[in-house]
């Protein structure tokens, strides 16, 4: 989870954590895992 003042903040935030993931498993050659599809028991 990430924090923002607002919203965009927040959403920036996030996808730069998701790039800097990327670019650690590239760097170490490991394979990035399969995307998943989450599904809401609500």
């Amino acid at each position: 989870m990430t924090h923002g003042e607002t919203y965009e903040e927040a959403a920036r935030r996030g996808q730069e954590v998701i790039e800097m993931i990327v670019e650690d498993y590239r760097e170490t050659g490991k394979p990035l895992p399969e995307p998943q599809r989450v599904v809401s028991a609500a």
